[in-house]
């Protein structure tokens, strides 16, 4: 027969039962500390998509012309910005190409108003000439026949028809000439008036 053990260790269950609680206690509190590090994640993600979403809608309506931006950049040329000396430069570049070019067009008018003003000049000393020699044959007509029933009917042999014609298209071509002389006078005016005063010598 066995003999019993002479010490037998005794159980302490208020230790245990105090180990035990500050165990739970200690877990309790890493449980909450966890929870609020979760909580504090969340709550910044939340911002952070809410900050997202603002920035998605600032850049929808800052790139919604971009469209319509590319069409009139395929249909229309860019230019890029120049400054001022740049500007001035390539406008006295331009002068200088173009504006002996609209001096010689301004002379060439001027030349054609000379011509078209001594055309006229003369249709109308032919055409007064005319007049006056048709209007002597009259008054001879008249005087040779001494009654006015004869110098009616020898004025009217005496002016034929294809003078009659004549003196008809002498007067409507003076009346084109002189036509043709205000359109040319109205294009140089408007012409120096598009290019201003001191843009050329006149």
């Amino acid at each position: 027969m066995n003999a019993r053990p002479s010490y037998v260790p005794s159980y302490n269950y208020d230790e245990d039962y105090d180990s035990r609680q500050r165990t739970s206690i200690t877990h309790g509190y890493d449980h909450l500390s966890t929870h609020r590090q979760i909580q504090a994640c969340n709550n910044s993600l939340r911002d952070t998509l809410t900050s997202l979403k603002s920035s998605v809608k600032t850049l929808d309506s800052a790139t919604t012309d971009f469209p319509r931006l590319q069409r009139v950049l395929q249909l229309e040329k860019g230019f890029d910005v120049i400054n001022e000396t740049e500007a001035l430069n390539a406008r006295d570049a331009l002068a200088k190409e173009y504006v002996p070019k609209i001096n010689e067009l301004l002379d060439e008018y001027e030349n054609e108003i000379k011509r078209c003003k001594e055309k006229e000049r003369r249709l109308k000393a032919k055409t007064d000439l005319m007049s006056l020699h048709y209007s002597d044959e009259i008054s001879d007509d008249t005087l040779t026949v001494g009654a006015a029933s004869m110098a009616n009917t020898t004025t009217v042999d005496m002016i034929t028809p294809q003078q009659i014609s004549k003196l008809k298209k002498l007067e409507a071509e003076r009346d084109n000439l002189a036509y043709q002389l205000s359109f040319v006078e109205f294009n140089r005016n408007k012409l120096r008036k598009s290019l201003g005063p001191s843009s050329f010598s006149t």
